[in-house]
């Protein structure tokens, strides 16, 4: 239950950021966005559970797949489209590093430090709690 709940959780930070990326795309959301996805990085690697471990790795995995089915698409449509795909690979690969980041460091601060249980629900709320307000701004 506890990891649906962070599965959810990381789905509406994912989702109402997409949308305002998707609405709107300007730079001065770039770095809301970043926090939104470190938070929730964060809170999965608190969760202290293998299902929270391994749904932080995919979400990190989320910007990479994104722009690799976007790349596919574009050069089925124009082959010449995207000539220097990995250059796109690794920039928009290293947007993955910053949950990959939030994530390692939930999971050091479980194993090394003392965490309050309930200090993944917390960063999990706040990211949605910021998610939810980003299209206000």
């Amino acid at each position: 239950m506890r990891i649906a709940l962070f599965a959810i959780a990381a789905g509406a930070g994912l989702a109402a950021v997409i949308y305002v990326l998707r609405r709107s795309p300007s730079v001065h959301l770039i770095p809301v966005f970043l926090l939104i996805a470190f938070l929730i990085g964060l809170s999965l690697g608190l969760s202290q559970s293998r299902a929270g471990i391994a749904s932080g790795f995919a979400f990190s995995a989320v910007p990479a797949v994104f722009i690799g089915i976007r790349i596919l698409a574009d050069l089925l449509r124009d082959p010449t489209s995207h000539n220097l795909w990995p250059f796109e690979f690794v920039l928009v690969g290293s947007l993955g590093l910053v949950p990959l980041t939030g994530l390692l460091a939930g999971y050091v601060a479980t194993k090394r430090l003392y965490a309050p249980p309930l200090a993944a629900w917390i960063t999990a709320y706040l990211a949605i709690a910021i998610a939810l307000v980003l299209p206000l701004i």
